[in-house]
């Protein structure tokens, strides 16, 4: 989008995701003169991967409800959620027109499946608010002085004049998007602190050579137990995915957000197969199945139990010969079988690339900044919104909540 005029713009917001859009749209509405400087050729390009490329918006959850979902920096969040809640989120979007839909887990969606038309409302809405908005314009450093904004300079030397400044840059996940990582380098130059910046909802490597012949494989209904060293740390039930020498799906992106390098060798994943079953109930649904196919080979006797993808692996990993003879597999082995399917063993070796990554956990530090303006408590009139910030959350719409709220808290604040 062409530069309009030489504006002596007092408000520059950096970053053209959700969270920059959102504060630049608040901002302006308030009759502030408003430009929004976005790296990359288009803004909200990272806006059209959310979702499968449908756009998990927010949610219809209440906002102590989101809290409980953010795993890092969560209690930061109670004044921005509350200024702007999910529902404030989907009154925004449903009066410029879009229809939105809820899902499975409360999750909303637009109704036509397109995260380009969750794009286009906010697109639609800054330029009808007057913000003026540079693309291909990479901002190199903020000017300050008497630790008060002053300039915001970009490759090539220039420098635009402001009072205030939003960064609103995005973590270091999808760098091709322009969430590269910028705004921590621009935030750590004027004093402030970063709580080191960790992909998460991000795949796992792991160790385990049986994730080839079970390559996606999909385990439904399953609890995953998450140990660092010998201490269990966190638990998740549902669904995950296995890939070779790795494991993604739901389940596994939330354990990945509890999961810090380097020392990736000492965190491990015990799966539980039977969850709803206790070791001695699942102990007796063998010994009748045993019973029932007691002439039968081992590797048929577990059809009842688990679904034939599944099988070779458990046969394999029991130790106990597939062609043995139900009858004779003993009392020990039938032991060891129960506390192989209530916890078979995964070694994680490391995380997915940020190509992979949802987003990134850490970053500015929540100390740093004020929690009921977004205000930097270093730097008088630079804010800070979105992924930029310290605080993260599971999957469920609530990353882009926490977006379009922290963005609309600092553009409801700038003076």
């Amino acid at each position: 989008m062409a530069e309009n005029g030489g504006k002596n713009t007092k408000v520059i917001v950096i970053g053209g995701g959700p969270a920059g859009l959102m504060a630049a749209i608040q901002t302006a509405c308030r009759g502030r003169e408003v430009r929004l400087l976005e790296k990359e050729p288009e803004p909200a390009r990272k806006l059209l991967l959310t979702g499968e490329g449908r756009c998990n918006l927010t949610s219809t959850l209440r906002p102590v409800e989101v809290i409980e979902k953010v795993f890092t920096g969560a209690s930061f969040l109670y004044s921005a959620l509350y200024q702007f809640t999910p529902e404030d989120t989907r009154r925004f979007f449903e009066d410029r027109g879009l229809r939105l839909k809820e899902e499975r887990g409360r999750r909303l969606y637009p109704a036509s499946d397109r995260a380009e038309d969750v794009k286009k409302v906010l697109l639609e809405e800054a330029v009808r608010q007057g913000v003026e908005i540079l693309t291909g314009v990479e901002v190199k450093e903020i000017i300050t002085s008497g630790q008060e904004v002053r300039e915001v300079k970009i490759s090539g030397g220039r420098a635009f004049p402001a009072r205030a400044a939003v960064l609103a840059t995005g973590g270091k996940s999808y760098p091709g998007t322009g969430s590269d990582g910028s705004g921590y380098r621009l935030a750590s130059r004027l004093g402030h602190n970063l709580v080191e910046p960790e992909l998460a909802l991000v795949p796992l490597k792991v160790k385990e050579n049986w994730t080839k012949e079970a390559a996606g494989l999909k385990l439904k209904n399953v609890e995953l137990r998450l140990f660092y060293q010998e201490n269990k740390i966190f638990s998740s039930y549902g669904e995950f995915i296995v890939e070779e020498n790795k494991i993604t799906g739901a389940e596994a992106l939330r354990l990945s957000c509890h999961i810090t390098g380097p020392d990736y060798h000492n965190y491990r994943i015990a799966v539980d197969l039977k969850p709803a079953l206790t070791g001695e109930k699942l102990k007796r649904r063998l010994q009748r199945d045993f019973d029932r196919y007691s002439n039968k080979h081992f590797k048929t006797a577990l059809g009842d139990l688990l679904p034939a993808y599944l099988r070779p692996v458990v046969v394999r990993l029991s130790g106990i010969s597939p062609d043995r003879i139900c009858h004779q597999i003993t009392a020990g082995e039938r032991e060891s079988l129960v506390r192989l399917l209530k916890g078979i063993e995964l070694n994680v070796t490391g995380k997915g690339s940020e190509n992979e990554a949802i987003i990134t956990a850490g970053g500015i530090a929540a100390a740093d900044i004020n929690p009921g303006t977004m205000e930097s408590r270093i730097v008088r009139g630079l804010y800070c919104t979105g992924e930029v910030l310290e605080p993260a959350a599971y999957t469920g719409g609530h990353n882009l909540q926490i977006a379009f709220s922290t963005g609309y808290l600092a553009g409801s604040q700038i003076n």
